[in-house]
């Protein structure tokens, strides 16, 4: 898979922004809970913060305890580009890892965490790439409801929305992601924005990213926009699904593929949804931050409930997408917006290579073999219990999933 060769050293990072008539670069972090956070500084300071990074209080954000509240924030360069608030809001943006002040990794800071299972896929001899499906609500301010009666692919007029989506396409494309496809969900007034694979780590970060323009551009255009899984009763909640792709390291092919099996599906393939299968309630219990998930998870609404796989089955945890064989990915569709997608595709990716590490199985099709957790309470368990996770995550980053520090 090939990208676009753009240069984002230092010097290259501080022409875009001179060039741009910026004066106020606004440094982003963002939290366990997948809050983004901003510092901002003026352009004069950039080359220092490039070099050296930003320090800021951790503590008052849930990263450190308050005995050791201070970290730095370093810039990710390949995430510079504009974002506007508002009139006269306009600002440079640059995501940024969270660091302790010795220069070693923040335990709390969900891009570092995903970041090393990215690092864990390379040394399987792997390329991890990933794309999200966002789908939200867009609803009226004054009623709450949804803003149209549109269902799934309607055009004008039923679909009212349609410019809003346009214009989130154009504004996530101006940030440098890369947008795939927009249109009209099954509920009235839900949405979908979908993105083209990139790598595990910039797709977490676009996704974060589009979610605030999403947000932006509603409050502008008079809409709520709402990702809450489950905001109206019987109607199809909202889901975060993310699409995996293995590319072989040597050869840059499609890991998961085997033109002569069954759906093109290799041994990779096979093995990472084994993983997926067996972890399915660990994944679960680290994005199942809120009651609305679990109501979401319910049958009837093209949402999962039990811990299969299937081909083109859209009520299965794990869908294979029926495609080409360079196409080949997998599909874990249990995830949802209220909690952090980094975290999110840190516990599909690992997951998906503890089994191929350890060649797991994957059970026959839409066969089940369990059933996804159905309360907050029941995560908590997990993320407190389980050997795995802490093995993934780290304790720290585990107690705060289960018990979130009050910020101030």
């Amino acid at each position: 898979m090939s990208h676009q060769t753009t240069d984002y050293s230092n010097e290259a990072v501080i022409k875009f922004f001179q060039d741009s008539g910026i004066t106020w670069i606004s440094y982003v972090c963002i939290t366990l809970e997948g809050n983004l956070h901003q510092m901002s500084e003026t352009i004069e300071s950039l080359p220092g913060i490039l070099n050296g990074g930003l320090g800021v209080d951790g503590s008052s954000l849930g990263f450190t305890p308050t005995h050791e509240s201070d970290v730095l924030l370093k810039p990710i360069n390949e995430s510079r580009c504009i974002v506007s608030y508002g009139p006269e809001l306009e600002t440079g943006f640059i995501l940024c890892k969270v660091v302790k002040c010795n220069g070693e990794p923040c335990g709390t800071d969900p891009l570092t965490i995903l970041d090393e299972q990215v690092k864990r896929c390379r040394q399987l001899g792997y390329e991890s790439t990933m794309f999200s499906e966002l789908e939200f609500f867009l609803l009226d301010p004054e009623t709450g409801r949804p803003v149209d009666n549109s269902g799934y692919m309607d055009i004008p007029p039923a679909d009212t929305t349609m410019l809003y989506r346009r214009r989130l396409a154009k504004r996530c494309i101006d940030a440098n992601i890369n947008v795939k496809r927009l249109h009209a969900e099954v509920a009235e007034a839900q949405a979908e924005c979908e993105f083209n694979l990139m790598p595990s780590l910039k797709n977490a970060n676009d996704t974060s990213l589009a979610m605030l323009l999403s947000r932006i551009l509603a409050k502008e255009m008079g809409y709520i926009i709402d990702y809450d899984p489950k905001p109206l009763n019987d109607v199809n909640g909202s889901g975060l699904h993310m699409h995996v792709q293995l590319r072989d390291l040597t050869t840059n092919e499609n890991a998961m593929s085997d033109e002569d099996s069954k759906y093109n599906l290799g041994e990779v393939g096979r093995y990472f949804m084994g993983g997926l299968c067996k972890y399915a309630r660990e994944i679960c219990a680290v994005f199942g931050r809120s009651d609305s998930t679990f109501k979401r998870l319910e049958p009837g609404y093209e949402a999962p409930t039990d811990i299969s796989w299937g081909a083109m089955n859209r009520t299965c945890l794990i869908r294979l997408p029926l495609t080409s064989p360079d196409k080949v990915r997998v599909e874990f569709r249990g995830g949802d917006a209220s909690g952090s997608p980094h975290l999110l595709a840190c516990a599909i990716l690992a997951a998906g290579l503890s089994g191929v590490e350890n060649k797991i199985a994957p059970p026959k099709e839409a066969e089940a073999v369990g059933s996804l957790p159905v309360s907050v309470a029941e995560c908590k368990t997990i993320l407190e219990t389980s050997d795995w996770l802490e093995d993934i995550f780290g304790r720290e980053a585990l107690d705060w999933l289960a018990n979130p520090p009050k910020q101030h």
